[in-house]
């Protein structure tokens, strides 16, 4: 077994190559017993330790001090896991005794593993739901989209041959000025006509567009369910105690106001940063991304929300000053400090917020939960 104790990110982690799951169990129960509480496991992880070396596994160790993110000492980490490879032939003699343990918790294992496997198959119905749905909205989409195309074929044929009568008649003499008003106004009554149903055809493409993107999230959370409760079942086996406390899947982001991109694509941004940083995708409960359009900030109840006092951090885009509860000549950062929330805020109010942005405070964020936005503006 070789290991080496990272101490240069954001947690403690125990980097590990060629040890056996059993032997990975014993020393997560070693370093319990010695007081160093391992809350988190990687398998596999997708990036190298700061030595530039990949390892099969990585054990992330709780804080010394979680208040102070101290690092537990890395001489005694050291010494504790060279303890362990020393003690290793005594606690294969204990496994041969507890021989009849062991083959009462793979029974209990191997249930677990027939009830996931049940539950893999209700999923599998559910995503292949999920599948037909989506390929109905992209049907009702793409024949929404022929419909636009025709409409607007249909409106400038119809306005070519509109002008050509009208140079048609102001060539004819006997043309007079009521003539040429009846046609002006059965001009503008078209094309209001036709404006009214491309507004109407823009509304329903706006709502199918949603509700894909519903779908989509709701199959996203489902995969995620399921990849948590593997998790959950993998850290039970292995003897793994998660400690919340300071754990960054605890973050509350808020995200407000107009925004070029997406809510799906913002999560994304930051999943990819808390993968880069951690090695596991970002709960989808940390983001919360309200009123992107401008004209829907104005009768938002954000106002309620951010007074619940439950977020780490607002970002606030572009918005109607005249926001349902809040003071029109008033800022956020004045409502902050005016009652006293607990969140850093970032306010962008010219431009709207995109993914430059949104990447930014992404990579600040993950990488200093704690760090006020002042230090990025």
């Amino acid at each position: 077994m070789n290991h080496y104790y990272d101490t240069k990110l954001v947690y403690p982690y125990i980097c590990l190559l060629d040890i056996s799951e059993t032997e990975l169990k014993q020393l997560i129960s070693f370093l319990k017993k010695s007081g160093f509480n391992v809350n988190k496991f990687y398998e596999k992880p997708q990036y190298p330790a700061s030595n530039n070396i990949k390892y099969d596994f990585l054990l992330r160790l709780d804080f010394s001090d979680s208040s102070t993110k101290t690092k537990p000492e890395k001489n005694k980490i050291d010494d504790l896991i060279n303890e362990f490879q020393n003690s290793q032939k005594v606690i294969q003699e204990k496994e041969q005794n507890n021989e009849g343990i062991f083959e009462s918790d793979k029974k209990y294992f191997d249930q677990i593993r027939l009830f996931l496997d049940s539950e893999r198959r209700i999923i599998e119905l559910d995503k292949q739901f999920i599948k037909e749905q989506l390929g109905t909205i992209n049907q009702i989409s793409n024949n929404l989209q022929k419909e636009y195309e025709r409409i607007f074929s249909f409106n400038s044929n119809y306005n070519m041959k509109l002008n050509e009568d009208i140079v048609s008649l102001i060539k004819t003499k006997s043309i007079d000025d009521k003539q040429l008003m009846d046609l002006k106004d059965k001009l503008s009554e078209k094309e209001n006509l036709l404006a009214q149903k491309e507004n109407e055809l823009n509304i329903k493409i706006k709502e199918v567009e949603n509700e894909k993107e519903r779908i989509e999230n709701y199959k996203a959370s489902l995969e995620d369910e399921y990849k948590s409760m593997i998790t959950q079942i993998r850290n039970e086996k292995l003897g793994i105690q998660t400690n919340e406390e300071d754990s960054i899947q605890n973050l509350r982001i808020l995200i407000f106001g107009e925004s070029k991109i997406r809510s799906n694509e913002i999560y994304e941004i930051f999943n990819k940063e808390f993968i880069k940083q951690f090695e596991e995708k970002l709960n989808r409960k940390c983001i919360e991304v309200h009123n992107t359009e401008y004209k829907k900030t104005k009768n938002s109840n954000i106002i309620d929300k951010i007074l619940l006092n439950n977020y780490d951090y607002i970002i606030i885009g572009p918005h109607d000053h005249s926001i349902k509860g809040k003071n029109a000549k008033k800022s956020f950062k004045t409502l902050k400090k005016e009652r006293n929330l607990k969140a850093f805020i970032y306010e962008q109010l010219k431009d709207p917020l995109n993914s430059e942005v949104i990447k930014e405070l992404a990579e600040r964020i993950i990488k200093n939960w704690d760090e006020e936005f002042e230090v990025i503006q």
